[in-house]
């Protein structure tokens, strides 16, 4: 398979679609992030990927800046597979999600550990 028949199976994404990728929070994803209880984060350390759940109460990640979210730790079982991945390699996804909502808000974002 190559990028190229996959585009002839799938054609070209909506116009809706391409639309939905920004360069910072707008108003919607800073209320989305706001409201969201639950994400999910996938890092890796280079040869494996670990996916993560994080929740707590709405709120519990917060918007810093246009292009800066801030979300506290809680001990959880202590493996720090993400934390450890994100210091040898700081690319991360986030999606976040919102109970009784149809839609999520999906992140490709650099992360620290502070």
């Amino acid at each position: 398979m190559t990028p190229e028949k996959l585009r002839q199976l799938y054609g070209n994404p909506s116009p809706h679609a391409a639309a939905k990728v920004i360069p910072s929070f707008d108003k919607h994803c800073r209320q989305f992030i706001e409201h969201s209880t639950f994400l999910v984060i996938a890092t890796s350390d280079g040869a494996n990927l670990d996916i993560s759940p994080k929740g707590d109460p709405a709120g519990f990640v917060k918007v810093e800046t246009d292009k800066t979210l801030l979300r506290p730790d809680r001990r959880g079982n202590n493996r720090i597979d993400g934390m450890m991945n994100i210091l040898r390699h700081p690319k991360v996804a986030l999606i976040f999600l919102v109970p009784t909502v149809g839609e999520t808000l999906r992140v490709p974002a650099f992360a620290s550990v502070h």
